[in-house]
């Protein structure tokens, strides 16, 4: 049997986890494209998978929850502008972060900058991404086709920054931040032997005063040109190259 129709109640139901509000609500998010689909199965069992005739080929014999839909009802479900047909229903994992190096995003808002800093943490191998309330969510389908699979490698939490920032020091790791004053230290010369976590903050504002306020060390990237900044992803990036050579632990 074949779904045709975007006005099936059980469709509409799926493009709800689409938003951030229904994520939550439902604690399951949806993954599109055959690449991140194959990523999925490897690394956790889809609650369903949704796919065209032509697309479903591709999945033969791969999992049980399967759906038939018809090419409209996947372009209604698509946020691409050349849907793939295949998608699948991920339910959100209920994570216990672990010690490890961390990435904090305080109030991270693009959507692109936060998938391309998942897989470069991925490439890092950190521990995880924390992610606060009023940054991006995780699930959203630009963070996801950014990251490219990396949320199945990391752990991928949401919750309250303070907190999380106290079990870190709890369990005896550095909180390092970006913000720009007469102390911070220019990366290079960090002395670090212990894991760590790096806070990013906002695009336009950079840390919230709160979060500022718990960093234990202010890092810096050296700069030789005319250019004031760098976009976050690619500051992240520099930034976790250069901690993944002076990191003696």
């Amino acid at each position: 049997m074949i779904i045709d129709s975007i006005q099936n109640k059980h469709i509409k139901l799926i493009k709800k986890i689409l938003t951030s509000k229904y994520q939550k609500k439902e604690q399951k998010y949806l993954i599109e494209g055959r690449n991140l689909v194959d990523e999925a199965i490897h690394y956790q069992e889809p609650l369903e998978i949704l796919a065209t005739e032509q697309a479903a080929a591709y999945l033969s014999g791969s999992t049980d929850h399967f759906t038939l839909i018809s090419e409209q009802v996947a372009k209604y479900l698509s946020s691409t502008v050349t849907p793939e047909g295949i998608f699948a229903v991920m339910p959100i994992r209920q994570e216990t972060p672990q010690p490890g190096n961390w990435l904090i995003f305080d109030e991270l808002q693009d959507p692109g900058n936060a998938g391309t800093i998942l897989r470069t943490a991925d490439f890092f191998d950190y521990q995880g991404v924390f992610f606060s309330p009023k940054s991006v969510s995780p699930y959203s389908p630009k963070v996801l086709r950014s990251a490219q699979g990396s949320n199945f490698h990391l752990q991928v939490v949401i919750g309250p920054t303070m907190p999380f920032i106290e079990q870190l020091k709890s369990w005896g790791e550095l909180v390092l931040g970006t913000t720009l004053h007469e102390q911070a230290k220019e990366v290079q010369d960090l002395d670090l032997n212990e894991p760590y976590a790096l806070v990013l903050g906002n695009e336009g504002h950079g840390l919230s005063k709160e979060i500022g306020a718990t960093i234990d060390e202010n890092i810096l990237i050296p700069t030789k040109g005319h250019a004031e900044s760098l976009n976050v992803s690619v500051a992240a990036g520099i930034l976790m190259y250069a901690l993944n050579i002076i990191n003696k632990n």
